[in-house]
Protein backbone atom coordinates (compact mmCIF):
# COMPACT_ATOMS: atom_id res chain seq x y z
CA UNK A 1 0.00 0.00 0.00
CA UNK A 2 1.36 3.64 -1.23
CA UNK A 3 1.01 5.93 2.03
CA UNK A 4 -0.36 9.80 1.88
CA UNK A 5 2.99 11.45 0.77
CA UNK A 6 3.81 8.91 -1.93
CA UNK A 7 0.03 9.33 -3.21
CA UNK A 8 0.50 13.43 -3.11
CA UNK A 9 4.08 13.20 -5.25
CA UNK A 10 2.16 10.78 -8.30
CA UNK A 11 -0.40 13.91 -7.87
CA UNK A 12 2.53 16.34 -8.40
CA UNK A 13 3.64 14.46 -11.42
CA UNK A 14 0.02 13.52 -12.64
CA UNK A 15 -2.40 16.35 -13.22
CA UNK A 16 -5.63 14.17 -13.63
CA UNK A 17 -4.98 12.60 -10.36
CA UNK A 18 -8.16 10.83 -8.70
CA UNK A 19 -8.54 11.63 -5.19
CA UNK A 20 -11.85 10.97 -3.84
CA UNK A 21 -12.26 13.38 -0.72
CA UNK A 22 -14.62 13.18 2.54
CA UNK A 23 -16.85 15.46 3.37
CA UNK A 24 -16.92 15.25 7.38
CA UNK A 25 -16.63 19.43 8.25
CA UNK A 26 -16.49 17.88 12.13
CA UNK A 27 -13.24 16.93 10.98
CA UNK A 28 -11.42 20.40 11.56
CA UNK A 29 -8.97 22.69 13.42
CA UNK A 30 -9.87 26.40 15.03
CA UNK A 31 -8.58 28.98 13.35
CA UNK A 32 -6.25 30.52 16.31
CA UNK A 33 -5.78 34.22 15.77
CA UNK A 34 -2.70 34.41 18.11
CA UNK A 35 -1.31 31.42 16.36
CA UNK A 36 1.55 30.98 13.58
CA UNK A 37 4.60 29.52 12.80
CA UNK A 38 8.05 29.75 14.05
CA UNK A 39 10.61 31.43 11.00
CA UNK A 40 10.82 28.60 8.11
CA UNK A 41 12.53 28.77 4.69
CA UNK A 42 10.70 26.43 2.51
CA UNK A 43 7.03 28.18 4.39
CA UNK A 44 8.18 31.37 3.79
CA UNK A 45 9.27 30.36 0.10
CA UNK A 46 5.93 28.82 -0.22
CA UNK A 47 3.93 31.87 0.96
CA UNK A 48 6.27 34.05 -1.46
CA UNK A 49 5.11 31.51 -4.41
CA UNK A 50 1.38 31.52 -3.47
CA UNK A 51 1.33 35.32 -2.73
CA UNK A 52 2.27 36.01 -6.85
CA UNK A 53 0.18 32.68 -8.11
CA UNK A 54 -3.00 33.81 -6.31
CA UNK A 55 -2.23 37.45 -7.24
CA UNK A 56 -2.63 38.96 -3.85
CA UNK A 57 -1.02 41.66 -4.51
CA UNK A 58 -3.44 43.27 -6.27
CA UNK A 59 -5.60 43.42 -2.89
CA UNK A 60 -3.11 46.79 -2.68
CA UNK A 61 -4.36 50.28 -3.14
CA UNK A 62 -1.80 51.79 -1.74
CA UNK A 63 0.08 54.50 -4.07
CA UNK A 64 2.83 55.55 -1.94
CA UNK A 65 6.24 53.35 -2.05
CA UNK A 66 6.23 52.75 1.74
CA UNK A 67 2.70 52.48 2.21
CA UNK A 68 3.21 49.40 -0.51
CA UNK A 69 5.65 47.90 1.18
CA UNK A 70 3.50 47.70 4.27
CA UNK A 71 0.51 46.87 3.06
CA UNK A 72 2.59 43.80 1.54
CA UNK A 73 4.25 42.87 4.23
CA UNK A 74 0.82 42.90 6.04
CA UNK A 75 -1.14 40.98 3.44
CA UNK A 76 2.06 38.29 3.35
CA UNK A 77 1.63 38.08 7.12
CA UNK A 78 -2.12 37.33 6.81
CA UNK A 79 -1.43 34.67 3.91
CA UNK A 80 1.16 33.05 6.03
CA UNK A 81 -1.34 32.63 8.70
CA UNK A 82 -3.82 30.90 6.80
CA UNK A 83 -1.14 28.69 5.06
CA UNK A 84 0.12 28.07 8.41
CA UNK A 85 -3.37 26.36 9.62
CA UNK A 86 -3.55 24.66 6.46
CA UNK A 87 -0.56 22.86 7.24
CA UNK A 88 -1.27 22.01 10.37
CA UNK A 89 -4.58 20.88 9.16
CA UNK A 90 -2.60 18.39 7.25
CA UNK A 91 -0.73 17.38 9.21
CA UNK A 92 -3.82 15.55 10.92
CA UNK A 93 -5.30 14.34 7.53
CA UNK A 94 -5.36 15.92 4.19
CA UNK A 95 -9.14 16.02 4.33
CA UNK A 96 -9.23 18.18 7.76
CA UNK A 97 -10.90 21.51 7.91
CA UNK A 98 -10.12 24.58 9.11
CA UNK A 99 -12.51 26.23 10.55
CA UNK A 100 -13.03 30.17 11.12
CA UNK A 101 -15.06 33.08 11.17
CA UNK A 102 -15.77 35.18 7.55
CA UNK A 103 -16.89 38.26 9.42
CA UNK A 104 -14.83 41.32 10.45
CA UNK A 105 -14.82 41.30 14.25
CA UNK A 106 -12.51 38.84 15.50
CA UNK A 107 -10.30 40.66 13.46
CA UNK A 108 -9.98 43.73 14.38
CA UNK A 109 -6.18 45.07 15.92
CA UNK A 110 -4.50 44.60 18.88
CA UNK A 111 -5.67 47.58 20.87
CA UNK A 112 -8.92 46.15 20.40
CA UNK A 113 -8.85 42.55 20.35
CA UNK A 114 -5.59 41.76 22.48
CA UNK A 115 -5.32 38.14 21.55
CA UNK A 116 -4.27 39.61 17.86
CA UNK A 117 -0.68 39.43 18.60
CA UNK A 118 0.20 39.37 14.97
CA UNK A 119 -1.44 42.21 13.34
CA UNK A 120 -3.93 39.39 11.44
CA UNK A 121 -6.64 42.09 9.72
CA UNK A 122 -9.75 42.08 7.53
CA UNK A 123 -7.83 41.37 4.74
CA UNK A 124 -7.35 37.75 5.65
CA UNK A 125 -10.86 36.90 4.14
CA UNK A 126 -9.94 39.09 0.96
CA UNK A 127 -6.90 36.64 0.89
CA UNK A 128 -9.02 33.54 1.44
CA UNK A 129 -11.28 34.39 -1.47
CA UNK A 130 -8.18 35.47 -3.41
CA UNK A 131 -6.50 31.39 -2.84
CA UNK A 132 -10.39 30.02 -3.82
CA UNK A 133 -10.59 31.70 -6.85
CA UNK A 134 -6.70 30.43 -7.95
CA UNK A 135 -8.23 26.87 -6.36
CA UNK A 136 -5.69 25.87 -4.24
CA UNK A 137 -8.70 26.16 -1.26
CA UNK A 138 -12.10 24.73 -1.40
CA UNK A 139 -14.14 27.15 1.26
CA UNK A 140 -17.67 25.54 2.64
CA UNK A 141 -19.60 28.60 3.76
CA UNK A 142 -20.92 28.36 7.21
CA UNK A 143 -24.94 29.83 8.42
CA UNK A 144 -26.54 30.98 11.08
CA UNK A 145 -30.21 30.02 11.09
CA UNK A 146 -31.94 33.28 13.48
CA UNK A 147 -35.03 31.25 13.89
CA UNK A 148 -33.82 27.66 15.33
CA UNK A 149 -30.62 29.59 16.27
CA UNK A 150 -28.22 26.90 14.82
CA UNK A 151 -24.73 28.10 13.22
CA UNK A 152 -21.94 26.57 11.98
CA UNK A 153 -18.84 28.28 11.10
CA UNK A 154 -16.86 28.78 7.51
CA UNK A 155 -14.89 25.97 6.60
CA UNK A 156 -11.56 25.99 4.24
CA UNK A 157 -8.91 23.07 2.93
CA UNK A 158 -6.18 22.92 1.03
CA UNK A 159 -7.37 21.28 -2.42
CA UNK A 160 -5.41 18.65 -3.84
CA UNK A 161 -3.57 21.35 -5.95
CA UNK A 162 -2.25 22.91 -2.95
CA UNK A 163 -1.94 19.63 -0.83
CA UNK A 164 1.08 18.25 -2.48
CA UNK A 165 3.12 21.65 -2.19
CA UNK A 166 2.14 21.79 1.57
CA UNK A 167 3.04 17.38 2.08
CA UNK A 168 6.71 19.13 0.62
CA UNK A 169 7.08 21.15 3.57
CA UNK A 170 9.54 19.73 6.34
CA UNK A 171 7.44 17.77 9.17
CA UNK A 172 9.15 19.54 12.28
CA UNK A 173 7.82 23.29 11.62
CA UNK A 174 6.65 24.75 14.93
CA UNK A 175 4.11 27.22 16.81
CA UNK A 176 5.99 30.27 17.61
CA UNK A 177 5.69 31.61 21.08
CA UNK A 178 3.21 33.51 21.77
CA UNK A 179 2.66 36.50 24.06
CA UNK A 180 -1.25 36.43 25.35
CA UNK A 181 -2.26 39.68 27.87
CA UNK A 182 -2.99 37.59 31.26
CA UNK A 183 -6.30 39.78 31.18
CA UNK A 184 -9.08 39.99 28.25
CA UNK A 185 -12.27 40.47 28.08
CA UNK A 186 -14.87 40.17 25.66
CA UNK A 187 -18.38 41.07 24.96
CA UNK A 188 -21.07 38.68 26.79
CA UNK A 189 -23.28 38.35 23.81
CA UNK A 190 -20.70 37.93 21.09
CA UNK A 191 -17.60 36.60 22.68
CA UNK A 192 -15.70 39.44 20.64
CA UNK A 193 -12.45 40.44 23.09
CA UNK A 194 -12.87 44.23 23.47
CA UNK A 195 -10.49 46.52 25.21
CA UNK A 196 -8.96 46.46 28.64
CA UNK A 197 -8.74 49.67 29.10
CA UNK A 198 -12.03 50.81 30.99
CA UNK A 199 -10.63 48.08 33.29
CA UNK A 200 -7.40 48.65 34.37
CA UNK A 201 -8.32 50.21 37.59
CA UNK A 202 -10.66 47.43 38.59
CA UNK A 203 -9.43 45.67 41.79
CA UNK A 204 -10.31 42.38 40.96
CA UNK A 205 -8.10 42.86 37.55
CA UNK A 206 -5.06 43.96 39.31
CA UNK A 207 -5.16 41.36 41.37
CA UNK A 208 -5.35 38.45 38.73
CA UNK A 209 -3.19 40.52 36.16
CA UNK A 210 -0.35 40.22 39.01
CA UNK A 211 -1.30 36.55 39.91
CA UNK A 212 -0.98 35.86 36.08
CA UNK A 213 2.27 37.41 35.56
CA UNK A 214 3.85 35.60 38.37
CA UNK A 215 2.60 32.65 37.90
CA UNK A 216 3.70 32.33 33.79
CA UNK A 217 6.83 33.94 34.83
CA UNK A 218 7.87 31.37 37.19
CA UNK A 219 6.01 28.16 35.10
CA UNK A 220 8.73 28.88 32.25
CA UNK A 221 11.47 27.81 34.59
CA UNK A 222 9.81 24.03 34.69
CA UNK A 223 9.00 21.63 32.51
CA UNK A 224 5.87 20.49 31.77
CA UNK A 225 5.16 17.32 29.05
CA UNK A 226 3.27 14.34 28.85
CA UNK A 227 5.17 10.82 29.69
CA UNK A 228 6.21 9.50 26.67
CA UNK A 229 5.60 12.39 23.92
CA UNK A 230 8.35 13.49 21.96
CA UNK A 231 5.90 15.62 19.74
CA UNK A 232 5.10 19.16 20.08
CA UNK A 233 1.49 18.45 18.88
CA UNK A 234 -0.95 15.77 19.96
CA UNK A 235 -3.77 15.00 17.64
CA UNK A 236 -6.71 13.19 20.15
CA UNK A 237 -9.59 11.79 18.22
CA UNK A 238 -12.93 12.10 19.93
CA UNK A 239 -15.86 9.58 19.98
CA UNK A 240 -16.90 10.14 16.44
CA UNK A 241 -13.42 9.98 14.74
CA UNK A 242 -13.15 13.75 15.05
CA UNK A 243 -9.76 14.83 14.91
CA UNK A 244 -8.64 17.93 18.36
CA UNK A 245 -5.05 19.38 18.14
CA UNK A 246 -3.47 20.22 20.69
CA UNK A 247 0.37 22.22 21.23
CA UNK A 248 1.54 20.75 24.12
CA UNK A 249 4.45 23.64 24.19
CA UNK A 250 1.35 25.94 25.60
CA UNK A 251 1.52 26.68 29.12
CA UNK A 252 1.03 30.15 29.76
CA UNK A 253 -2.40 31.30 31.48
CA UNK A 254 -4.72 34.10 31.07
CA UNK A 255 -7.80 34.98 32.49
CA UNK A 256 -10.99 35.52 30.33
CA UNK A 257 -13.87 38.15 31.66
CA UNK A 258 -16.82 38.65 29.75
CA UNK A 259 -18.31 42.10 30.15
CA UNK A 260 -22.45 42.06 30.71
CA UNK A 261 -24.02 44.65 28.71
CA UNK A 262 -24.30 46.80 32.37
CA UNK A 263 -20.82 46.74 32.58
CA UNK A 264 -20.30 44.26 35.21
CA UNK A 265 -17.33 41.35 34.58
CA UNK A 266 -18.38 37.93 35.15
CA UNK A 267 -16.47 34.31 34.35
CA UNK A 268 -12.79 35.28 35.05
CA UNK A 269 -11.90 31.55 34.30
CA UNK A 270 -8.11 30.61 33.05
CA UNK A 271 -7.20 29.53 29.77
CA UNK A 272 -4.51 29.28 27.63
CA UNK A 273 -2.81 25.91 28.64
CA UNK A 274 -2.71 22.42 26.85
CA UNK A 275 -3.57 20.54 29.54
CA UNK A 276 -7.36 22.37 30.22
CA UNK A 277 -8.11 21.12 26.99
CA UNK A 278 -6.59 17.67 26.56
CA UNK A 279 -9.26 14.87 27.40
CA UNK A 280 -8.97 14.21 31.38
CA UNK A 281 -8.27 10.49 30.73
CA UNK A 282 -4.75 12.49 29.29
CA UNK A 283 -3.67 14.11 31.86
CA UNK A 284 -2.52 11.42 34.12
CA UNK A 285 0.59 11.64 31.92
CA UNK A 286 1.07 15.12 32.76
CA UNK A 287 4.91 15.22 34.05
CA UNK A 288 6.25 18.11 35.93
CA UNK A 289 10.10 18.27 36.05
CA UNK A 290 9.57 14.72 34.94
CA UNK A 291 8.25 14.01 38.17
CA UNK A 292 4.18 12.01 38.10
CA UNK A 293 1.48 13.92 39.32
CA UNK A 294 -1.66 14.10 40.75
CA UNK A 295 -5.09 15.51 40.06
CA UNK A 296 -7.20 17.05 42.77
CA UNK A 297 -11.07 17.88 41.89
CA UNK A 298 -13.61 19.97 43.67
CA UNK A 299 -16.72 17.50 43.83
CA UNK A 300 -19.69 19.26 42.21
CA UNK A 301 -18.26 22.64 42.52
CA UNK A 302 -20.89 24.62 40.64
CA UNK A 303 -23.62 23.24 43.10
CA UNK A 304 -22.12 23.56 45.82
CA UNK A 305 -20.90 27.76 44.94
CA UNK A 306 -24.65 28.02 44.31
CA UNK A 307 -25.48 26.28 47.91
CA UNK A 308 -23.00 28.19 50.22
CA UNK A 309 -23.80 31.57 48.86
CA UNK A 310 -27.41 31.03 50.56
CA UNK A 311 -25.69 29.03 53.65
CA UNK A 312 -26.35 25.53 52.47
CA UNK A 313 -24.22 22.72 53.36
CA UNK A 314 -24.52 20.25 50.49
CA UNK A 315 -24.03 16.10 50.96
CA UNK A 316 -21.27 13.97 49.55
CA UNK A 317 -22.75 13.55 46.21
CA UNK A 318 -25.51 16.20 45.48
CA UNK A 319 -25.56 14.72 41.88
CA UNK A 320 -26.87 11.42 43.34
CA UNK A 321 -30.19 11.88 42.18
CA UNK A 322 -32.35 8.62 40.40
CA UNK A 323 -33.69 9.97 37.18
CA UNK A 324 -34.75 6.92 35.08
CA UNK A 325 -33.92 3.14 35.92
CA UNK A 326 -33.29 2.78 32.42
CA UNK A 327 -29.78 4.45 32.75
CA UNK A 328 -26.68 3.03 35.18
CA UNK A 329 -25.79 5.00 37.77
CA UNK A 330 -23.37 6.65 36.20
CA UNK A 331 -25.26 7.83 33.42
CA UNK A 332 -27.84 8.94 35.66
CA UNK A 333 -25.09 11.37 37.45
CA UNK A 334 -24.07 12.49 34.24
CA UNK A 335 -27.15 13.67 33.19
CA UNK A 336 -28.33 15.90 36.35
CA UNK A 337 -24.95 17.50 35.96
CA UNK A 338 -25.85 18.31 32.67
CA UNK A 339 -28.88 19.30 33.68
CA UNK A 340 -28.03 21.24 36.39
CA UNK A 341 -24.88 23.68 34.41
CA UNK A 342 -27.21 24.21 31.56
CA UNK A 343 -30.36 25.24 34.10
CA UNK A 344 -28.00 27.69 35.39
CA UNK A 345 -26.58 28.67 32.06
CA UNK A 346 -29.78 29.69 30.76
CA UNK A 347 -32.43 32.57 30.99
CA UNK A 348 -35.43 30.28 30.85
CA UNK A 349 -36.82 26.62 30.58
CA UNK A 350 -37.75 26.15 26.99
CA UNK A 351 -34.08 27.57 26.38
CA UNK A 352 -32.53 24.73 28.84
CA UNK A 353 -34.85 21.79 27.38
CA UNK A 354 -33.40 22.88 23.62
CA UNK A 355 -30.05 22.33 25.24
CA UNK A 356 -30.72 19.09 26.73
CA UNK A 357 -32.16 17.96 23.47
CA UNK A 358 -29.03 18.70 21.78
CA UNK A 359 -27.05 16.80 24.82
CA UNK A 360 -28.95 13.78 23.49
CA UNK A 361 -28.26 14.89 20.10
CA UNK A 362 -24.65 14.45 21.09
CA UNK A 363 -24.83 11.50 22.76
CA UNK A 364 -27.45 8.97 20.75
CA UNK A 365 -25.99 5.91 22.14
CA UNK A 366 -26.34 6.64 25.62
CA UNK A 367 -29.61 8.13 26.07
CA UNK A 368 -31.02 6.20 23.35
CA UNK A 369 -33.70 4.81 25.65
CA UNK A 370 -35.00 8.19 27.37
CA UNK A 371 -37.19 10.30 24.68
CA UNK A 372 -36.34 13.90 25.79
CA UNK A 373 -39.90 15.62 25.85
CA UNK A 374 -41.27 18.08 27.39
CA UNK A 375 -42.98 16.08 30.03
CA UNK A 376 -39.69 14.02 30.50
CA UNK A 377 -37.55 17.18 30.95
CA UNK A 378 -40.16 18.57 32.93
CA UNK A 379 -39.90 15.61 35.44
CA UNK A 380 -36.51 15.71 35.11
CA UNK A 381 -36.22 19.80 36.42
CA UNK A 382 -38.78 19.38 39.16
CA UNK A 383 -36.38 16.06 40.53
CA UNK A 384 -33.77 18.29 40.67
CA UNK A 385 -35.43 21.03 42.21
CA UNK A 386 -37.38 18.92 44.86
CA UNK A 387 -33.65 17.54 45.65
CA UNK A 388 -32.36 21.13 46.21
CA UNK A 389 -34.67 23.75 46.46
CA UNK A 390 -32.03 26.30 46.40
CA UNK A 391 -31.29 25.73 42.68
CA UNK A 392 -34.56 27.52 42.24
CA UNK A 393 -32.94 31.19 43.03
CA UNK A 394 -30.08 30.50 39.93
CA UNK A 395 -31.47 28.54 37.65
CA UNK A 396 -33.70 30.08 34.20
CA UNK A 397 -32.00 33.03 34.99
CA UNK A 398 -28.52 33.43 33.17
CA UNK A 399 -26.70 33.15 36.77
CA UNK A 400 -23.83 30.77 35.35
CA UNK A 401 -21.48 33.15 34.74
CA UNK A 402 -21.60 34.78 37.52
CA UNK A 403 -21.58 31.44 39.46
CA UNK A 404 -18.15 30.93 37.50
CA UNK A 405 -16.80 34.22 38.57
CA UNK A 406 -16.58 32.37 42.11
CA UNK A 407 -15.06 29.68 40.61
CA UNK A 408 -12.31 31.81 38.86
CA UNK A 409 -11.55 33.46 42.43
CA UNK A 410 -11.55 30.13 44.04
CA UNK A 411 -8.24 29.52 41.33
CA UNK A 412 -6.87 32.71 41.68
CA UNK A 413 -6.69 32.04 45.39
CA UNK A 414 -5.14 28.94 45.18
CA UNK A 415 -2.40 29.74 42.54
CA UNK A 416 -1.40 32.63 44.57
CA UNK A 417 -0.86 30.62 47.62
CA UNK A 418 0.90 27.60 45.69
CA UNK A 419 3.69 30.24 44.11
CA UNK A 420 3.98 30.97 48.12
CA UNK A 421 5.30 27.65 49.12
CA UNK A 422 6.95 27.20 45.80
CA UNK A 423 4.61 24.64 44.51
CA UNK A 424 3.85 23.98 40.57
CA UNK A 425 0.59 23.70 40.12
CA UNK A 426 -1.67 23.47 36.86
CA UNK A 427 -5.11 24.50 37.30
CA UNK A 428 -8.37 23.15 35.30
CA UNK A 429 -11.00 25.29 36.26
CA UNK A 430 -12.26 23.13 39.38
CA UNK A 431 -9.29 20.50 39.55
CA UNK A 432 -5.37 21.31 40.28
CA UNK A 433 -2.65 19.45 39.58
CA UNK A 434 0.52 18.98 41.36
CA UNK A 435 3.66 16.62 41.87
CA UNK A 436 2.59 13.80 44.18
CA UNK A 437 4.84 14.64 47.03
CA UNK A 438 2.82 17.58 46.99
CA UNK A 439 -0.69 16.26 47.26
CA UNK A 440 -1.75 16.66 51.10
CA UNK A 441 -0.28 20.01 50.72
CA UNK A 442 -2.65 20.83 47.82
CA UNK A 443 -5.51 19.28 49.69
CA UNK A 444 -5.46 21.32 52.82
CA UNK A 445 -4.79 24.64 50.34
CA UNK A 446 -7.91 23.87 48.43
CA UNK A 447 -10.03 23.23 51.46
CA UNK A 448 -9.04 26.01 53.40
CA UNK A 449 -9.51 28.20 50.52
CA UNK A 450 -13.05 27.06 49.97
CA UNK A 451 -13.90 27.75 53.98
CA UNK A 452 -12.47 30.92 53.57
CA UNK A 453 -14.63 32.02 51.07
CA UNK A 454 -17.78 30.32 52.01
CA UNK A 455 -17.85 29.30 55.58
CA UNK A 456 -18.57 25.49 54.34
CA UNK A 457 -16.92 22.19 53.33
CA UNK A 458 -16.49 20.34 50.16
CA UNK A 459 -15.72 16.91 49.30
CA UNK A 460 -12.37 16.62 47.28
CA UNK A 461 -11.82 14.30 45.22
CA UNK A 462 -8.27 12.17 43.56
CA UNK A 463 -8.04 11.74 39.85
CA UNK A 464 -5.99 8.18 38.73
CA UNK A 465 -5.34 7.35 42.50
CA UNK A 466 -4.38 4.46 43.21
CA UNK A 467 -4.96 3.54 46.74
CA UNK A 468 -6.16 6.33 49.21
CA UNK A 469 -6.06 5.63 53.21
CA UNK A 470 -9.98 5.14 54.50
CA UNK A 471 -11.01 8.19 56.50
CA UNK A 472 -13.44 11.06 57.43
CA UNK A 473 -13.07 13.92 54.84
CA UNK A 474 -10.16 12.27 53.10
CA UNK A 475 -9.82 13.23 49.65
CA UNK A 476 -11.62 9.82 47.92
CA UNK A 477 -11.06 8.33 44.80
CA UNK A 478 -12.83 8.70 41.26
CA UNK A 479 -12.79 5.11 40.17
CA UNK A 480 -13.07 5.97 36.30
CA UNK A 481 -11.60 2.97 34.00
CA UNK A 482 -8.43 4.94 32.53
CA UNK A 483 -7.78 5.22 28.51
CA UNK A 484 -5.67 2.75 27.25
CA UNK A 485 -3.31 5.30 24.85
CA UNK A 486 -0.52 4.92 22.46
CA UNK A 487 1.87 7.33 21.04
CA UNK A 488 2.79 7.26 17.79
CA UNK A 489 5.26 9.44 15.69
CA UNK A 490 3.66 10.22 12.29
CA UNK A 491 5.50 11.33 9.36
CA UNK A 492 2.66 13.40 7.35
CA UNK A 493 0.11 11.23 9.32
CA UNK A 494 0.54 8.05 7.38
CA UNK A 495 1.66 5.26 10.22
CA UNK A 496 4.19 5.05 13.37
CA UNK A 497 7.43 5.99 12.23
CA UNK A 498 10.16 8.54 13.74
CA UNK A 499 10.63 11.92 12.05
CA UNK A 500 13.55 14.08 12.97
CA UNK A 501 13.65 17.49 14.71
CA UNK A 502 12.40 18.10 18.12
CA UNK A 503 8.42 19.68 16.83
CA UNK A 504 6.69 16.48 15.66
CA UNK A 505 2.84 15.92 15.54
CA UNK A 506 1.97 12.66 17.54
CA UNK A 507 -1.36 10.64 16.96
CA UNK A 508 -2.91 9.41 20.04
CA UNK A 509 -4.66 5.73 19.79
CA UNK A 510 -6.92 3.98 21.46
CA UNK A 511 -5.98 0.35 21.66
CA UNK A 512 -9.02 -1.35 21.70
CA UNK A 513 -10.47 -4.76 23.14
CA UNK A 514 -10.50 -7.60 20.53
CA UNK A 515 -13.89 -7.89 21.05
CA UNK A 516 -14.29 -4.04 19.79
CA UNK A 517 -12.13 -4.28 16.77
CA UNK A 518 -14.50 -4.36 14.44
CA UNK A 519 -15.74 -0.63 15.29
CA UNK A 520 -12.30 0.31 15.09
CA UNK A 521 -13.43 1.97 11.41
CA UNK A 522 -17.12 3.29 11.99
CA UNK A 523 -19.30 6.09 10.70
CA UNK A 524 -17.48 9.22 10.28
CA UNK A 525 -14.28 8.27 9.74
CA UNK A 526 -12.06 10.29 8.07
CA UNK A 527 -10.56 7.80 5.25
CA UNK A 528 -8.93 8.63 1.56
CA UNK A 529 -10.13 6.53 -1.74
CA UNK A 530 -7.33 6.39 -4.42
CA UNK A 531 -8.66 5.80 -7.47
CA UNK A 532 -6.61 3.56 -9.84
CA UNK A 533 -6.03 5.66 -13.53
CA UNK A 534 -5.10 4.51 -16.73
CA UNK A 535 -1.43 5.40 -17.26
CA UNK A 536 -0.25 5.76 -13.54
CA UNK A 537 0.78 3.59 -11.07
CA UNK A 538 -2.25 2.05 -9.10
CA UNK A 539 -3.30 1.82 -5.52
CA UNK A 540 -5.54 -1.18 -5.98
CA UNK A 541 -9.19 -0.41 -6.60
CA UNK A 542 -10.90 0.07 -3.08
CA UNK A 543 -7.64 0.17 -1.12
CA UNK A 544 -7.84 2.65 1.76
CA UNK A 545 -5.39 4.77 2.15
CA UNK A 546 -5.66 5.81 6.30
CA UNK A 547 -4.36 8.93 7.83
CA UNK A 548 -5.77 8.93 11.22
CA UNK A 549 -6.82 5.72 12.82
CA UNK A 550 -10.21 5.45 14.06
CA UNK A 551 -10.67 5.56 17.97
CA UNK A 552 -12.87 2.10 19.21
CA UNK A 553 -14.40 1.50 22.12
CA UNK A 554 -11.52 2.58 25.26
CA UNK A 555 -10.41 -0.43 26.86
CA UNK A 556 -10.19 -0.64 30.94
CA UNK A 557 -6.33 -1.43 31.60
CA UNK A 558 -4.09 1.95 31.09
CA UNK A 559 -1.34 1.01 28.75
CA UNK A 560 1.24 3.86 27.44
CA UNK A 561 3.46 2.94 24.58
CA UNK A 562 5.61 4.69 22.45
CA UNK A 563 6.39 3.60 19.07
CA UNK A 564 9.59 4.60 17.96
Amino acid sequence: MLDIATAFRQAAYFPDFDWERTQNREACIAFDIASLATTSPELNQLNNELFEQASIGSLIKARQPGAIQSAQTRLKTNLLSVLWHLYRAMRIDPDCYVRLAMDLKPYASQKTNPLNVHGISGDILKIIRALSAAKLIEIDIGFWDRKTGRRRKTRIRATCKLLHRLCQLPPNISEDAINHPTVVVKDRNTKIPVSTAPFENDPEIIKERETLDLYNATIRHHHINLAGCQANYITVEDQNGNPHQHNVQRTQLYAVFHRQSDGVLVYGRKHGAFWQSIPSRLRQLIRIDDHETVELDYSAQILNIAASLQGIQLASDPYDILISPKLSHQANRALVKKAVVIAVNTSSRKKAMSAMRGLKSDQPQRYASLSFSNAFLDRLFDTIFDKHPFLREVTFKDHGMSLFRQDAEIARQIIQTCLDKDIVVLPIHDGFIVQKRHQDTLHQIMADVWTSMFNTTIHITVENAEQLPHKENHPKQNRRPNASIEFCQLNHRTGPRTTSGSSRSTAIRHRPHTANRAGAHRAGAIRKRVRPSLGRPSLGRGQLVTACPRPPVIGPEPQVQVSN
